[in-house]
């Protein structure tokens, strides 16, 4: 892959991948795009959904790792304890990552948790901090089997017209069975082909203002 640092409109980084044409994140804005769509949209309701329940947060298309470092602040600023799991079939190489920093988006004391995300290895849990443990795997999320219930999926693969096969409904359909009672799956794309698949899983479905620069984005409850 050829992959190239970009400079988003809010002052954050993203990555530009050449042989797709797809950037990871909105070219409008990396951090306002992830804080709205995975955060206030996804961890915040379910922090309300499951009060003082340890929450296990599954990501597909790990990235940058942004999400899970705003996951990880939120954890530490509300005192709840996440496990989270990030799949990615093509972690980024070292020196592409390296170039990646959100730490002037933190506070002083919050910079070295950066680098405990951004660093850690595949294939192992770290704890990160008492409120975070970190498993990041290298697999196709067609391959993955959730091995503890899911609250909250945080898809965010690149778009249903550049990897198609990430979005087929046998995917939707293992993350549903995966997923508890009242959990909530988030992501930027709100298709209609999608949210129907979504309706047909099983899922109610919502469609919800998006982040800057795309009017809208989808939450899907397990009812």
């Amino acid at each position: 892959m050829e992959l190239d640092i970009i400079t988003t409109q809010d002052g954050s980084l993203s990555i530009l991948n050449k042989t797709l044409n797809t950037s990871y994140h909105s070219k409008f804005g990396a951090f306002q795009e992830s804080q709205h769509i995975f955060i206030n949209h996804g961890f915040e309701y379910v922090m309300a959904a499951f009060p003082g329940e340890r929450i296990h947060v599954l990501e597909v298309g790990f990235g940058t790792g942004l999400n899970a470092l705003l996951t990880l602040q939120k954890a530490i600023e509300k005192n709840v304890i996440v496990n989270y799991t990030g799949i990615e079939k093509y972690p980024l190489p070292a020196d592409i990552k390296d170039q990646i920093s959100y730490r002037h988006l933190l506070p002083e004391v919050e910079k070295e948790l950066y680098s405990a995300v951004n660093d850690s290895l595949f294939e192992t849990e770290h704890v990160v901090h008492p409120n975070f443990s970190l498993l990041k795997k290298e697999i196709d999320i067609a391959d993955f089997t959730p091995e503890k219930p899911i609250h909250l999926v945080y898809f965010d693969a690149f778009g249903p017209g550049i990897t198609p096969d990430m979005w087929q409904p046998v995917i939707f359909e293992r993350l549903y069975q995966s997923m508890l009672t009242g959990s909530a799956l988030v992501t930027f794309c709100a298709q209609g082909v999608f949210k129907r698949l979504l309706k047909t899983t099983g899922f109610t479905v919502e469609t919800l203002p998006g982040a800057p620069g795309k009017r809208e984005m989808t939450r899907a409850i397990k009812p």
